[in-house]
């Protein structure tokens, strides 16, 4: 949902932990709880494309090690309550 809200919204840079393929692709289009995407969104080059704009996304579990300033993040949002400790 932060996702989809400022990919719509606003002029921001989302970056996903999780690896891009078509299930994420699917799951993002059509979302049970908020319904269906009004906007574009793919999978290429390894990337998330949401409204025609790159997402870099790694397959790293450890948020830790994944190389945030590689993308220049300045702002991670974990919100797959797998992560219970910082």
């Amino acid at each position: 949902m932060i996702t989809w809200s400022v990919s719509l919204k606003f002029n921001l840079k989302c970056i996903p932990k999780s690896s891009p393929g078509v299930v994420q692709v699917y799951m993002f289009k059509y979302d049970s709880v908020h319904g269906n995407f009004k906007g574009t969104v793919e999978q290429k080059d390894g990337k998330l494309w949401i409204q025609g704009k790159p997402i870099s996304v790694f397959g790293e579990r450890d948020p830790g090690a994944i190389p945030w300033g590689s993308v220049n993040a300045e702002y991670v949002v974990e919100s797959t309550v797998c992560i219970l400790e910082f």
